[in-house]
């Protein structure tokens, strides 16, 4: 299942693994592993089961995680999973769909940045700009510029890599929370600049959100 936020969850289908590979050194640059973590990563060939392929992308389920475990044994759990939703149309990441409609969770974020998806990696790396972390937990927010180079593309391929893009600040509340809490973050985005404008200018619209948004007062932001 992947999780759309709150306690509801998109299901993504049943899979037999037919083979395991450890990745190797490098390969694992999209995959979050924090600092000082040392883990093995693996890459898995799968092949969905028949019998439930009608609802892959179609069924929502709603389950309500409140444990920080991230592999779950299903039989443990499966009373209780609820379908709350039959979507018409399959769901999937799709095409980019405009800089006004982005809302995405940290596993469809990494998702986007491992899979490397020409529309949002064109549309993002054009494009510099101001957006905001939400922490669903807190309700606190981030907010955070990105400039230069490869624009908002290159600044969140950062945080799919490590799940705090070297904020300080987030650093510190993974460091506090474990690195799963990662997983109560979402992304989105509240102005986009010319990839051209100069850094001063990116940082004074930034800093402009940050007022009216009070994320200094009331957020995850300490400058």
């Amino acid at each position: 299942m992947i999780h759309l936020g709150g306690d509801k969850w998109l299901f993504a289908g049943v899979y037999a693994v037919e083979s395991v590979k450890p990745l190797n050194e490098g390969e694992t640059d999209l995959y979050f592993c924090p600092e000082g973590v040392t883990r093995s990563c693996f890459k898995y060939s799968t092949r969905e089961l028949e019998g439930l392929e009608h609802l892959t992308g179609h069924a929502i389920v709603r389950f309500e995680k409140r444990f920080r475990a991230s592999y779950l044994i299903g039989k443990k759990y499966y009373d209780n999973l609820v379908v709350c939703e039959i979507r018409d149309q399959k769901m999937s990441v799709g095409d980019f769909p405009g800089y006004n409609s982005i809302l995405l969770s940290f596993r469809l974020l990494c998702t986007i940045v491992r899979e490397n998806l020409p529309s949002w990696k064109s549309a993002l790396c054009n494009v510099s700009g101001i957006y905001i972390i939400t922490d669903n937990k807190t309700e606190k927010h981030y907010i955070g510029s990105a400039y230069g180079g490869e624009g908002i593309w290159q600044r969140w391929c950062s945080y799919a890599k490590d799940g705090h893009g070297s904020n300080k600040e987030l650093k510190e509340l993974l460091k506090i929370n474990g690195r799963d809490y990662v997983q109560n973050l979402q992304i989105s985005i509240l102005e986009v600049c010319d990839l051209n404008t100069n850094k001063e200018n990116v940082i004074n619209r930034e800093s402009h959100w940050k007022n009216i948004l009070r994320s200094r007062e009331f957020g995850y932001n300490t400058n």
